[in-house]
């Protein structure tokens, strides 16, 4: 019979004890962090290593204060969820001058839930999710860098002089050959090849398609190597652009 401790099995009177939660726990971080090392990612590191497990929260950013505000429960791990869970009462709500409410919460109050099981528990699981989530999203991003590195552009049919005067003439709206007499300025090859990208590439469908998480919305380190792959390629056939 199969004994793996998941979070589905966890509920209910079967609950495991701390020990052996954080024993299986430490293991399948230690088989991630291995599965990890072997690959190599561009933009992102491995994300499910020893360093991103703790099974205890760290108390010392509560000792020797008097209260904390939402925002550093959250950083030391403390999911909202836990949150509303173990500390629902605000010792204190203080109005923000910038925009809605600080909530205040009392540190003797966290360090006393910090030593209860059922919290330990809870916690671990939160951190096996996050684990497990961090997992997913850095294979994903991994796949989405292999298939944009296959992407190719093609401009050998252009030759430098074309590529900055069609640059110039799309920037200003009209033919202006005084901006071609400073071809080599930066700025001119700048707007050369941002002119390459958006006019020359599928630069638009493929950020829409290709660089987006999985919230649908654009991934910044996707949108940012798309960018860096293009530029590469035109550097590559006009060194003189660099």
């Amino acid at each position: 019979m199969d004994k793996t401790i998941t979070s589905d099995n966890m509920d209910g009177n079967n609950i495991p004890s701390v020990t052996e939660l954080i024993e299986k726990t430490a293991s399948t971080v230690e088989q991630n962090r291995q599965e990890n090392a072997t690959q190599n990612a561009t933009l992102t590191t491995n994300l499910c290593s020893e360093q991103d497990f703790n099974p205890w929260l760290d108390t010392k950013p509560f000792i020797g204060k008097t209260t904390v505000i939402q925002r550093d429960l959250i950083e030391a791990g403390i999911t909202k969820s836990l949150i509303n869970k173990y500390l629902p009462n605000h010792e204190e709500i203080k109005r923000s001058h910038h925009a809605g409410f600080i909530y205040l919460y009392a540190c003797t109050e966290i360090l006393a839930v910090a030593e209860r099981d059922d919290f330990k528990i809870d916690f671990t699981k939160a951190q096996l999710r996050r684990i497990k989530a961090k997992a997913c999203y850095n294979k994903l991003i991994r796949e989405k860098i292999d298939a944009l590195e296959k992407l190719k552009i093609s401009i050998s049919d252009w030759t430098v002089d074309q590529l900055v005067k069609g640059a110039i003439r799309s920037w200003e709206g009209h033919n202006s050959d005084c901006w071609y007499s400073d071809a080599t300025s930066p700025a001119t090859k700048r707007i050369t090849l941002n002119f390459i990208r958006h006019e020359l590439t599928e630069y638009p469908n493929w950020l829409r398609t290709m660089c987006t998480s999985p919230f649908g919305t654009v991934n910044n380190d996707l949108h940012y190597y798309l960018q860096g792959h293009i530029a590469q390629q035109v550097y590559k056939s006009f060194p003189e652009l660099l």
